[in-house]
């Protein structure tokens, strides 16, 4: 069995044309993390153009948001995500797309 997993977050940083700051919901990536890390699977992360993907919804006091943030590797792993042409989906047992506004944009282009 396959022991990783495929988190997709969004590299769209604005709310439309409004200039309002968005990205991936952190609680959307955290949350899952938090039960698939534990159960003993590793995620990596893909988004559109690849890098540093944008993050919203920032809420240190929530717990899982904390643990996944604070967490070196996984931040680390956020804070570069891989490009879509540098996956090979056959390595994944899964793929999970991550919420947040921005994916309303930047998943559908």
């Amino acid at each position: 069995m396959k022991n990783k997993v495929l988190f997709v977050v969004t590299s769209h940083d604005k709310k439309g044309d409004t200039g309002q700051p968005t990205g991936y919901y952190l609680g959307e990536v955290s949350h899952p993390w938090e039960v698939l890390h534990e159960a003993g699977y590793e995620i990596d992360f893909v988004s559109p153009k690849g890098g540093k993907a944008p993050v919203d919804g920032f809420d240190l006091e929530d717990p899982a948001n904390k643990k996944f943030w604070e967490d070196e590797k996984y931040h680390r792993k956020v804070e570069h995500t891989r490009k879509p042409e540098e996956i090979n989906p056959e390595e994944y047992a899964a793929i999970f797309y991550a919420g947040g506004h921005g994916a309303m944009w930047g998943f559908g282009r």
